[in-house]
């Protein structure tokens, strides 16, 4: 942009170059320092070519404006004067150069030239700063997973050492206080689809913003972790563990308030409590693991100030066993009524788990389930209705959705299929075992146990020792291992009926497993992996 107060001016410089030629796109032009800013607000500017005398406001107050907007723009002034104060305030304003008028075309390239490549030499070292600070954060993302997956054992000595040999922001004295984020309502619609993948890049990003404004004062060290598909860890770092815990709070309070202004979803914010690093995968679990059992729908959670659990004196299944006999006498309305009282009841009950919930979910699909067997009823039919089938859909996020459920289908005869419960890891296991000829997602078999993938995964590791990936790895390579051996189907076809559809991954992962190629152990060529 030219900035200058006297129209010849700006036309004589104007016609002085052919900007395309330096890669300059479009040439804007402004005649008052006040007409400069508001173009400024409005357009992306680069380079300003300004004059320093003006009426009311001169460039240099224009470039001191600048700065304190934060502006990203290069200036090179143009004037008739040849002071020595005017040149000093615009080399410590920032500007690039100081042309006297009338302006030589030869110089005035020059200068362009010259900004240009600086300003392309700062987008250069900008790029490789954002790229150093990205690989700075996989790398610390990592050391985290690792941290709580007990991949690095819970031993300050082992921490400590892998936080000097990847050169981590981090503190041993430090305590790290966690904040769980869990999104548990989608809205309407494909939990899977865009809606939803742009939902968690808004809540990403609200968040980040967030915790920058909240835990700079009171915390050292701060950063946002993904976690699993549906949830984002923040950590913050420091020595005052009362202030950490505060900080977290007024982030997560403000995350919420910021949600029902921006977002779609609905999240629930878990507090941790500040611990020394060698316990804070122990505190995120206790994190995790009362998201598992929480049933609110959204809001604030700190569970180091939950009350104790109070036991109901009601046995679900004797419940469920006469609902069951008043359901036959044809006393939808009671059983409604009773069914919809009892979940009002557990409101605010430490006692009734989401693993009861899920029992209870399970029992009441169940009871439908009969009840439409023996009265031959079509309760399939009635989930094509789209509505029906939305109320279906979100029965399992809450207490106030499952009595939405329990009224709808009980009012309209339906039932709730799917619902499971019981040992995650058997029923992880049952299900890898059932699907090894498909392609199964990590996160499909977390949600048919309804946990987070990353809990899930500490808790089959720390029963099993493998991973979940790696057991479902296993279990495919010795179904491979019996085709090969016990059947003349084609390799091709061994790995497709054990879930790989590249044979190059299949061939890899068989050798992997024992030794030798699908080919060489179909043909003896090794007695041992044949044993």
């Amino acid at each position: 942009m030219i900035v200058d107060d006297e129209a010849s001016s700006i036309q004589v410089v104007s016609g002085l170059l052919d900007w395309a030629s330096l890669g300059i796109e479009q040439v804007f032009t402004a005649q008052s320092v006040r007409q400069a800013k508001e173009y400024i607000l409005q357009n992306p500017i680069d380079i300003l070519l300004c004059d320093i005398e003006m009426p009311q406001e001169s460039g240099l107050d224009l470039l001191e404006w600048v700065n304190r907007e934060k502006k990203d723009i290069s200036c090179i002034y143009m004037t008739s004067f040849a002071e020595f104060s005017y040149a000093q305030r615009a080399v410590k304003l920032g500007s690039l150069a100081y042309l006297l008028k009338p302006v030589d075309a030869g110089e005035l390239r020059r200068e362009l030239t010259a900004a240009i490549e600086k300003r392309h030499e700062m987008q250069r070292m900008r790029s490789a700063e954002r790229s150093l600070q990205d690989a700075q954060g996989e790398i610390c993302s990592k050391f985290w997973q690792n941290l709580f997956y007990e991949d690095i054992p819970s031993e300050r000595t082992a921490i400590a050492r892998q936080i000097e040999n990847l050169r981590l922001p981090l503190d041993m004295d430090w305590l790290y206080c966690p904040v769980l984020l869990v999104i548990r309502d989608w809205g309407q619609g494909d939990r899977e689809g865009e809606q939803h993948r742009v939902s968690r890049y808004g809540a990403r990003n609200v968040a980040m913003e967030l915790l920058d404004n909240t835990a700079r004062s009171a915390s050292r060290w701060y950063t946002i972790l993904p976690f699993g598909n549906n949830a984002q860890l923040a950590l913050c770092g420091g020595e005052d563990g009362a202030a950490l815990k505060r900080c977290c709070t007024a982030f997560a309070q403000s995350y919420l308030k910021e949600e029902q202004t921006w977002l779609t979803i609905r999240t629930v914010c878990y507090v941790g409590r500040p611990m020394p690093i060698e316990r804070t995968a122990e505190e995120i679990e206790l994190l995790l693991r009362t998201d598992n059992n929480w049933l609110q729908n959204q809001g604030l959670v700190i569970p180091s100030e939950m009350g104790q659990s109070v036991r109901t004196e009601t046995d679900i299944f004797n419940k469920f066993e006469r609902w069951t006999d008043v359901l036959e006498e044809g006393r939808f309305a009671q059983v409604r009524q009773e069914i919809v009282q009892y979940l009002r009841d557990q409101e605010g009950n430490a006692w009734f788990t989401r693993w009861r919930f899920r029992y209870f979910l399970s029992s009441y699909a169940a009871m439908l389930s009969r009840f439409a067997e023996g009265h031959q009823f079509p309760l399939r039919q009635l989930l094509e209705d789209p509505e029906v089938a939305a109320c279906f859909e979100h029965s399992d996020q809450g207490l106030d959705t499952m009595r939405a459920w329990v009224e709808r289908s009980l009012g309209e005869i339906e039932r709730r299929l799917g619902q499971r419960s019981g040992d995650p890891v058997t029923a992880t296991k049952a299900y890898i075992d059932a699907h090894l000829a498909e392609e199964v997602s990590l996160n499909e078999i977390a949600d048919n146990v309804h946990l987070n993938l990353d809990y899930l995964n500490r808790i089959f590791k720390r029963e099993t020792g493998d991973s979940v990936r790696g057991y479902m790895v296993t279990r495919r390579m010795t179904r491979a291992k019996e085709l090969l051996m016990n059947t003349r189907m084609p390799i091709a076809d061994v790995a497709y009926q054990v879930g790989y559809n590249n044979y190059i991954s299949f061939n890899r992962n068989f050798k992997k497993a024992f030794g030798v190629s699908p080919q060489s152990f179909r043909q003896g060529g090794d007695s041992g992996a044949r044993g």
